[in-house]
């Protein structure tokens, strides 16, 4: 059994060292990841409109019209 409590271990691979990894995560000097650098994020439209994203939701039962529901009353609370 597990206690309740589990730790994250990097391990590092060849010659990679920690810096080069964190750099990779998040460049301090623009305050961005670099995840999307030259890309722009997709909207929710285009994300809920991927068939993929479509089938995952139908097999797990997700109504478009109750997520998108939901999106509006987040989207109002948050103002």
């Amino acid at each position: 059994m597990l206690s309740g409590t589990t730790r994250a271990v990097p391990i590092l691979v060849g010659s990679r060292q920690p810096a080069r990894i964190v750099s990779r995560v998040f460049d301090p000097r623009t305050r961005r990841s670099p995840c999307y650098a030259g890309n722009a994020e997709p909207s929710l439209d285009e994300v809920i409109g991927d068939p993929m994203v479509r089938h995952l939701m139908d097999r797990d039962g997700v109504v478009v019209d109750s997520l998108l529901s939901l999106l509006d009353e987040v989207r109002l609370r948050l103002r």
